[in-house]
């Protein structure tokens, strides 16, 4: 046995360990080049790494909430949406009861009875000419700030009982017609005559479908009801005596009232106060960092035909424990122009019955609403609330608005955190870890030699607005066991250039930067077992220096070895 230089040979034993392995019986070693040199500049690739920084973010952002903004900026964004009714105008809860009463001393005194009389009627007679004129007060306009011209029923429905003084007459022989005014009440669906419907006896129910009624008022203009004409239909039978003290009352009760839509003004109409939140985010690794611009947005919409005013009471961030209560002292209001309430306009509103208007958005940010101090805390808020309401306003023209009995609106919050840091964040620091596998180094590494220089090459890119720190953290061998690498760990690297905002000017590419960590015989054996290096980039903002995390942010490391030394071999049969 022989002893050889390895870094004349070791050059072609560490590029070709898969064909000295499987092909051992084809190589003609005559052809083998004895004073080939490996280059010193040159690092035998062990394995690489290249990852964006939205990747590496995601593996400390345990809630996912990493997105890309239209800018390329990387941002957490939380939303959450809900529906809520508008109070509308109850129109089955306003009307009551009500009665009309017919008194046969008006038909009695009509066919020339004065007096206390009785009136014989004939038998077999059908007389209508009971009639009585009234008036349905449907209770509403009764707010000044409600005024109702105009509404689409679909149906009108009154549960009917009669009483009567007259003697001897069968239920079957009485009818009672209720029709409305025809110049109030018409049908919508084609139909035409006047709209009217009749029970026959002293119980039942009129039913009206399908109505266009116009236009709710009465002598004062505010009054909201329609006028109604009863006619009670008789049929004499074997012959009926009316006396002049008698009477007839029927009592009507509204059952239901199914309206679809009603124009008017409605500024009385409004949405109860809500609270809303956003919880269950975690920004505890931001932790530190000075938030530049975060922003709070609204996006509001309604199906009513109305101009809506959105009342937001306040805008809180706080921080929840555990247990999911706030931690006492940890609110913080957003100030919008100084007061922790503000008024949105909602005008953009349906067009038509059965539509949504647009949505309309609201954004607040540092210079509306002063978000960045909800988010200067530490650590960071993990839970947002919010307090708002909406009322109707009037149309700025004076004309109708409309309104349906589903009328609500739909609100959207959401809170963007662009990951833009301010200049005051020094020392804030975000901790991520990664690891490269399947390196293989005994493969590049060969057994037994007597070292005369070894390196762990490390080729790194900082694609990143902000300067770090490269630790070893880990190496492990192919089962996951912790190999003791006796070795430098760690490696600084400086903030590169960047804009006025804190990002990397665009086109900018990162220069690899090596790292040579020197390698001893005790730490060669034991990097020889090393199958996968886990690593950490500690990354910190410098004093004076604005950061913008964006999507094409990206780090990069490739590892390698550098080995040169003389290695006890039989190999060349010397």
């Amino acid at each position: 046995m022989n002893k050889k230089s390895f870094w004349k040979r070791g050059a072609v034993l560490a590029l070709c360990p898969l064909a000295l392995a499987s092909c051992f019986n084809d190589v003609d070693l005559s052809n083998i080049d004895m004073e080939m040199a490996l280059p010193a500049s040159l690092a035998l690739p062990a394995g690489k790494a290249r990852l964006e920084l939205k990747d590496l973010l995601e593996r400390i952002d345990t809630d996912s909430l990493i997105a890309v903004d239209g800018d390329g900026g990387l941002e957490v964004a939380l939303t959450d949406s809900m529906t809520y009714e508008m109070t509308p105008i109850a129109l089955s809860e306003k009307v009551d009861d009500f009665d009309v009463t017919y008194a046969f001393s008006e038909y009695i005194s009509e066919h020339g009875m004065p007096g206390d009389v009785d009136l014989p009627l004939s038998p077999g007679q059908t007389i209508s000419e009971f009639v009585t004129y009234d008036f349905y007060d449907m209770g509403l306009n009764e707010d000044e700030r409600e005024m109702i011209r105009e509404a689409r029923v679909s149906e009108l429905r009154f549960s009917v009982q009669v009483s009567h003084t007259l003697a001897d007459l069968p239920p079957s022989d009485l009818q009672i017609k209720v029709e409305f005014d025809p110049a109030k009440v018409c049908y919508t669906d084609g139909r035409t005559g006047i709209v009217a419907d009749s029970i026959t006896g002293v119980s039942g129910e009129l039913v009206f479908r399908n109505l266009y009624l116009t236009p709710f008022e009465g002598e004062d203009d505010r009054t909201g009801g329609l006028p109604l004409k009863m006619t009670v239909t008789i049929h004499t039978g074997d012959g009926l005596t009316i006396h002049t003290s008698d009477q007839l009352t029927s009592y009507f009760s509204p059952e239901d009232i199914d309206w679809t839509v009603a124009y008017g003004t409605f500024s009385a109409v409004k949405m109860e106060q809500r609270i809303g939140t956003i919880t269950d985010f975690d920004l505890s690794f931001l932790d530190g960092f000075k938030l530049h611009d975060p922003q709070l947005n609204f996006g509001v919409r309604t199906n009513a035909g109305i101009p809506v005013l959105f009342d937001i009471a306040y805008v809180k961030a706080y921080r929840e424990d555990e247990a999911g209560n706030p931690v006492a002292g940890s609110e913080v209001f957003a100030s919008f122009n100084g007061s922790q309430s503000t008024t949105l306009d909602i005008d953009n509103v349906a067009e038509m019955p059965g539509l949504w208007g647009g949505e309309n958005w609201f954004r607040f940010d540092r210079e509306s609403a002063q978000t960045n101090a909800l988010f200067a805390t530490d650590p960071l808020p993990n839970a947002l609330e919010f307090a708002y309401s909406a009322r109707a306003d009037e149309r700025a023209d004076g004309s109708l608005s409309f309104l349906t009995p589903d009328a609500a609106v739909h609100v959207v919050r959401e809170a963007v955190v662009p990951l833009w840091f301010d200049e005051s964040a020094e020392g804030s620091e975000i901790v991520i870890r990664d690891t490269i596998t399947g390196l293989e180094l005994d493969s590049l590494m060969p057994e037994g030699i007597v070292l005369e220089q070894a390196l762990l090459a490390l080729n790194i890119e900082n694609g990143l607005p902000v300067g770090f720190e490269l630790a070893l953290d880990a190496f492990l061998d192919a089962d996951g066991r912790t190999v003791d690498v006796p070795m430098e760990r760690s490696y600084k690297l400086d903030m590169p250039d960047v804009d006025t905002d804190g990002r990397i000017p665009q086109g900018a590419a990162a220069q690899p930067v090596p790292w040579e960590i020197n390698v001893d015989q005790q730490a060669y054996d034991a990097l020889r077992q090393v199958n996968s290096i886990v690593y950490s980039i500690h990354l910190r903002q410098e004093a004076g220096k604005r950061v913008r995390f964006e999507q094409s942010n990206y780090f990069g490391l490739q590892v390698g070895v550098y080995v040169k030394g003389e290695v006890y071999s039989s190999i060349m049969g010397e």
